[in-house]
């Protein structure tokens, strides 16, 4: 497996020292490439460094992870939220963050981490099979096979995915981020958080509430503020 560069945004010194001492002892391919104690910074040192990994604090001096977090959208990378908190568990999934990890750390749920960053790794390496118009996703027992014009669009459900094609809907065990790069070289844009459209799916764009398309199966598809310039560019709208 490749080296994976994370950086860790934490107020809290102490906390960001021995997450980044227990990265050090024990991931074999995880490495800190930089820390920040603020939101500012953190998004600064996000979008200097394009890190593959992103470990994020909740309850920060100035705000909350979940503001870098939305402050950072479209930059890429995979978010994992360390906290103190379990209260702020099904908040992190939902916003379609990696995992969740508690503090004091538990040295296995690291490990546990990294394991799934390889088998994620392994799944999109593997994702793209047949004549080159197919998409395997992962199911319980194997694989599905699916064109990607069949696809109209992807929404992310905590740590699984829905992926909605013509009169059905298949849920995944792998989180938007995954699917996105599994869909990497198709006609697919990540126009939300928590959605991926497909390009030729859109039947109506439309800038009432904030901006959505209309797709071809009824959806209504909202369009994030940080992705509606490109999105336009997509489809060719000026």
């Amino acid at each position: 497996m490749r080296n994976i560069n994370a950086i860790i945004v934490d107020d809290e010194l102490n906390s960001i020292h021995n997450l980044a001492m227990a990265i050090k002892e024990y991931a074999k391919t995880i490495t800190v490439i930089g820390t920040s104690q603020t939101i500012v910074d953190g998004v600064k040192l996000w979008r200097e460094h394009k890190p593959d990994l992103i470990f994020l604090d909740i309850e920060m001096h100035s705000g909350t992870g979940f503001d870098v977090y939305e402050l950072a959208e479209g930059l890429g990378g995979k978010v994992v939220f360390y906290t103190a908190h379990k209260k702020y568990a099904i908040k992190a999934l939902k916003m379609g963050a990696l995992d969740y990890l508690l503090k004091p750390l538990d040295i296995d749920d690291l490990l546990s981490l990294e394991m799934r960053l390889a088998e994620e790794e392994l799944d999109s390496n593997v994702s793209v099979k047949g004549d080159g118009d197919k998409i395997a996703f992962p199911i319980a027992n194997g694989y599905r096979y699916l064109h990607s014009n069949e696809i109209i669009a992807v929404k992310a459900d905590r740590s699984y995915s829905e992926v909605h094609v013509v009169n059905d809907i298949l849920v995944i065990s792998k989180n938007i981020g995954i699917v996105e790069e599994m869909l990497k070289g198709f006609e697919f844009y990540r126009c939300h958080k928590t959605y991926i459209i497909n390009l030729s799916k859109v039947v109506e764009f439309s800038r009432k509430d904030g901006g959505f398309v209309l797709l071809t199966n009824s959806m209504e598809v909202p369009v994030s503020k940080e992705k509606k310039k490109g999105l336009l560019r997509k489809l060719n709208i000026k």
